[in-house]
C-alpha cells in the first residue's frame, strides 16, 4: 500500500463524513461512506453556520449553493428576561467574522453536501458497522448487510451517540449532561419575524424562536434546567407543559404548535468529551467526537472545520495515521475547547441557573456586558470559537 492507496471507511453520512469524504477524494485517497439510513436524511432543525464554517464552505466549492438553500443569520439575538422588561440585544457570530453567516435546515445541508460529493465518492446507504478488528496491515470492517471489508483506516462521524465510536472505544461514556433539556420543533410563522432570532427567560427555564430561511416557517425552542437528563419524550412534553404552562410572551402558542409539529427532537443538552478521539487506525470527527451542544449553534462549522483538518493531516502524512492522528488531535484541540466553552454561558443565558430577584440583578449586568461589546468587541475565547486558521491548511 502506498499512501494514495489508502482506503477509508467513514461511518455517517451526515455533513462531517461527506464533508470529510470530499477532502479524502480530492487528496488522492478512497473513501467510503457508509450511512445507515436508506438515503440522505432531509428535513430536520436550523443550523447556523459562520465564521470558520463559512470558510470550508468556501474551500469546498459549496459556499454559494449553501447560500441559495439557505438565508442570512440574524446579526443579534433579543432576549426578554423578565415579564415587561425591555429585550436585551445580544451579538450574533457577525461581531467576530467579517463573511457573513447562513442559516439553513440540517437535511438540505447534508443533501447538497452528498450531490457535491456522491459521483467522486462511494456510498453505502442501509447499511452500518458491527465489528471492527485491526491488525498489522489495516482494519477488517464487518458490516450489518454485508461481507466483511478491508480499510486501512476507520472514521466515525456517526452523531453524538455514535455506534463506532462505541466499537473502537469500548464501554467509555464521553457523553455529558449540561443541566438543561430541549425541545425543537418546527411551527408555521404566524408571528411575522423575518430572518430574526427572539427569545424569553425566567428562572431555571426559557424559549427561543428563530426563523428558517424564507421566513415561511420556525423553529420552537423550549429549554428547562433538571438535575438529571431527561430521555423519555412523552415525560419530556410533561415537564415542558408544567415548566411553561402559566407563562405569557409567546409560551402558550409554542406550547400548541409543539404538540402539532411536523418535526420535533426532545433531548437533554450535552456534549461529547474525549481526551483523545483517535484509537488505533480509528478517529472520531464531528459530533462523534466533539459535539459543542445544539445551543452553541458551532455544531456544523466544528464538523466542517474537523473533517478539513483530518483530512488535511492524513494527506500530509501519506496515509500513515501514526503520524495523522496525532497531528490532527493537536491541530484541532484549542479550537474545540474555545466552542465547548461556549455551551455553558448561552444556557445560562437563555435558561438561567438563578431565581427572581438574581435574574433582575444579571439582567443589569448583562445589559451593561453586552454593551461593552458593542464598544470593545467580544470576548476572546468567542473569537476562539469562530475563527481557525483553515487558510494554513493545503488546498
Amino acid at each position: 500500500m502506498t499512501g494514495r492507496d489508502t482506503r477509508v471507511l467513514i461511518s455517517g453520512g451526515g455533513i462531517a463524513g461527506p464533508a470529510l469524504a470530499y477532502w479524502l477524494r480530492r487528496y488522492g485517497f478512497r473513501p467510503t461512506v457508509v450511512e445507515r439510513a436508506s438515503e440522505v436524511r432531509t428535513g430536520g432543525y436550523r443550523i447556523q453556520i459562520e465564521g470558520s464554517g463559512i470558510q470550508a464552505l468556501q474551500r469546498m466549492g459549496l459556499l454559494e449553493t449553501f447560500r441559495r438553500h439557505g438565508g442570512p443569520t440574524p446579526s443579534s439575538m433579543r432576549l426578554t428576561m423578565r415579564p415587561g422588561g425591555r429585550p436585551l440585544t445580544l451579538p450574533g457570530g457577525a461581531a467576530v467574522s467579517t463573511e457573513p453567516g447562513l442559516v439553513i435546515q440540517r437535511g438540505t445541508a447534508a443533501e447538497r453536501i452528498y450531490l457535491h460529493t456522491k459521483d467522486d465518492v462511494e456510498y453505502r446507504f442501509g447499511d452500518s458497522v458491527t465489528a471492527i478488528h485491526e491488525h498489522p496491515d489495516g482494519a477488517t470492517v464487518h458490516f450489518e448487510r454485508g461481507e466483511s471489508e478491508e480499510y486501512d483506516l476507520v472514521v466515525a462521524a456517526d452523531g453524538i451517540r455514535s455506534r463506532t465510536r462505541s466499537l473502537a472505544f469500548g464501554g467509555v461514556d464521553p457523553i455529558h449532561y449540561l443541566g438543561t433539556n430541549l425541545a425543537l420543533f418546527t411551527l408555521d410563522n404566524t408571528l411575522g419575524l423575518h430572518d430574526q432570532v427572539i427569545g424569553h427567560a425566567w428562572p431555571r427555564r426559557g424559549c427561543l424562536i428563530a426563523t428558517f430561511p424564507g421566513n415561511t416557517a420556525l423553529e420552537g425552542n423550549f429549554l428547562f434546567r433538571a438535575p438529571n437528563p431527561v430521555e423519555d419524550v412523552d415525560q419530556h412534553k410533561r415537564l415542558i407543559r408544567g415548566r411553561f404552562g402559566a407563562d405569557g410572551w409567546h409560551a402558550p402558542h409554542l406550547l400548541r404548535a409543539m404538540e402539532e409539529a411536523p418535526f420535533a427532537h426532545f433531548a437533554p443538552t450535552a456534549q461529547v468529551r474525549m481526551t483523545s478521539w483517535t484509537s488505533g487506525r480509528v478517529a472520531l470527527v464531528g459530533d462523534a467526537g466533539y459535539c459543542p451542544d445544539p445551543m452553541t449553534g458551532q455544531g456544523t462549522s466544528l464538523a466542517l472545520v474537523g473533517a478539513a483538518v483530518l483530512a488535511h493531516e492524513i494527506s500530509a502524512a501519506n496515509g500513515n495515521h501514526r503520524v495523522a492522528y496525532p497531528a490532527y488531535e493537536a491541530a484541532i484541540r484549542g479550537f474545540v475547547d474555545a466552542n465547548h466553552a461556549m455551551a455553558g454561558e448561552i444556557t445560562r443565558l437563555t435558561a438561567p441557573d438563578a431565581g427572581p430577584k438574581e435574574l433582575r440583578v444579571r439582567e443589569v449586568l448583562y445589559r451593561g456586558l453586552f454593551g461593552a461589546f458593542s464598544v470593545t468587541g467580544v470576548p476572546p475565547v468567542a473569537k476562539a470559537a469562530y475563527s481557525y486558521p483553515l487558510d494554513k491548511l493545503s488546498q
